[in-house]
């Protein structure tokens, strides 16, 4: 199998679980952090274009992501979720940090800007793992560590834009999910 394919696959895979996940939303009463979702979104977005714009061209993830995102956050506003605390004003102030960063040093920065950013947005969901855990998302946790590992190896080359935002998600998702479930 190509290389490239197998990246395909990651994205696909990191798409279907965060669209799976909003749809559980739906159904399930699973609690999420809405400032995280927000943040990931905007971030994510941010992200794939700042992929793109540093040359790899195939950023399956972080577009996967951006769109899972977005749905996940409409599901959560739609069940009126909302809570904002000090876990969400230092996620909120690292990414606004980033984004000046970003502002700054151009966008071939914005990659590991960004991801930084977006370990730093999941404080809150990891603050509310270690207050109350709950065990319904890890299959989500664990789809996203996956799409990560996935994209990873399925990436060209070693460049930052090709590989830092993949491994960084399979390293913060595989952490989730072991959390989730040891909690």
């Amino acid at each position: 199998m190509k290389r490239e394919y197998v990246g395909i696959i990651g994205g696909i895979i990191g798409s279907s679980t965060v669209i799976a996940f909003a749809v559980a939303l739906t159904i399930q009463n699973i609690p999420q952090n809405i400032v995280s979702w927000i943040l990931w979104t905007i971030l994510d977005v941010l992200l794939w274009i700042g992929t793109v714009a540093a040359g790899n061209k195939k950023a399956y993830l972080p577009a996967a992501y951006a769109f899972g995102a977005f749905v996940v956050t409409i599901i959560l506003f739609s069940k009126g979720v909302w809570g904002f605390g000090i876990s969400e004003l230092i996620a909120v102030i690292g990414c606004l940090l980033a984004l000046a960063l970003w502002k700054k040093l151009g966008s071939r920065y914005v990659i590991v800007i960004a991801t930084v950013a977006m370990v730093v947005a999941g404080i809150p969901a990891l603050f509310d793992i270690i207050q109350s855990p709950n065990p319904q998302s890890w299959w989500m946790w664990f789809g996203c560590s996956l799409a990560g590992l996935l994209t990873a190896i399925g990436a060209k080359s070693w460049k930052i834009e090709d590989r830092f935002m993949p491994v960084t998600s399979f390293v913060y998702n595989f952490f989730m999910f072991v959390l989730v479930l040891v909690r």
